[in-house]
């Protein structure tokens, strides 16, 4: 089993944008690798190993700071680290290693697989499905003017949702949702509160995964992607701000 996650970096020494990507691969001792694209190569620069298995882990990038939170399910926590790449200079790059700081550790009751972040304002939600609790938890922080989180995250309410598997989050037009996936599945609207709204309408079937594609148009308009259970098709879910209508399309595998 292994996790992963890619992000955008600003190299201040080289003036660059630089690509990275952090995989986690579930041996005897769990490694970390780090990783740059580098003239059209993938190439690691680090490792470091966690000793602990990890069921899922991102790196959320917040103003110009940026946090690795890791869902390990050997002791059924969260890790958050603030990760820092400064002073690492294009040519030595290689040879540096990422500073780290476990800024909050999240105890859970029950082993988790899928996590999701929204912004809203001066607000960060982190979600959380619980599978065997039929819960849907949620943390909330608060954001600086500077864009940095300025305390940890607390929690702040629990959702129930029965079977809740996965989650994902995404942005439509400044107005944030969170798609779930478990003995139904459904779409939320996000309010400023942390509320949960349902949103989406009709029958959705048993969606088992849901990937939002981000789409270039006036309203940041969003497609949902959906992978039916015990299916070999894709659904497609054009996603619009100024109308709740959404087309289906079925693509067979």
């Amino acid at each position: 089993m292994f996790s992963a996650s890619m992000f955008k970096w600003w190299n201040v020494t080289s003036k660059t944008t630089e690509i990275l990507c952090v995989v986690a691969l579930n041996t005897p001792i769990t490694i970390l690798s780090w990783y740059r694209f580098h003239s059209e190569m993938l190439e690691q620069f680090w490792t470091w190993p966690y000793y602990k298995s990890i069921s899922y882990l991102t790196v959320i990038q917040v103003g110009f700071n940026f946090k690795l939170i890791i869902i390990n399910d050997q002791d059924n926590s969260i890790d958050i680290y603030d990760i820092t790449f400064e002073n690492v200079n294009q040519n030595m790059f290689s040879r540096r290693k990422p500073y780290f700081a476990l800024s909050q550790n999240l105890p859970l009751l029950c082993p988790s697989w899928s996590l999701a972040l929204s912004y809203i304002g001066d607000l960060m939600y982190l979600f959380l499905a619980q599978n065997e609790l039929n819960t849907i938890l949620a943390y909330r922080t608060e954001i600086s003017l500077n864009n940095e989180v300025i305390n940890h995250f607390k929690p702040y309410s629990n959702f129930s949702y029965v079977g809740v598997k996965n989650i994902t989050t995404f942005v439509t037009a400044h107005q944030n949702y969170l798609a779930v996936t478990g003995e139904k599945s459904a779409v939320f609207k996000i309010k400023p509160d942390g509320t949960l709204i349902h949103d989406l309408k009709g029958e959705l079937g048993l969606i088992d995964k849901w990937v939002p594609i981000k789409l270039d148009t006036y309203r940041d308009d969003t497609l949902l992607l959906a992978h039916e259970q015990n299916s070999s098709s894709i659904k497609f879910f054009k996603w619009s701000y100024s109308w709740r209508i959404y087309t289906t399309f079925r693509l067979s595998m």
